[in-house]
C-alpha cells in the first residue's frame, strides 16, 4: 500500500533534470553570444563597460584586461 505522498520521488525527478537542462540550454546559449554582444567588436564592448569602473563595483579579472582571446583560454 502506497501512502498519498509515495509517487513524488518520480515527479521530483522529472523536475530536478527538466529545470537541469534549461539551465544548460540557457548557459549554452550565453556562450555563444557573448563575443557578438560583449565582445570586443561587439554592442557594448567590455573594455567601453569596463572603463571608470572599480573592482569593487565590477568583481572580475577583466577589469585589468579584457580580449577575446582572454576570454576563450578562461572559458
Amino acid at each position: 500500500m502506497t501512502t498519498y505522498f509515495g509517487n513524488v520521488w518520480l515527479v521530483r525527478l522529472v523536475l530536478e533534470r527538466g529545470l537541469a537542462a534549461l539551465y544548460l540550454l540557457a548557459f549554452v546559449a550565453v556562450l555563444r553570444q557573448f563575443k557578438p554582444l560583449l565582445g570586443e567588436d561587439g554592442l557594448l564592448p567590455v573594455p567601453e563597460y569596463l572603463q571608470g569602473m572599480t573592482f569593487r563595483q565590477v568583481p572580475s579579472l577583466f577589469l585589468w584586461r579584457y580580449s577575446d582571446r582572454l576570454l576563450n583560454l578562461v572559458g
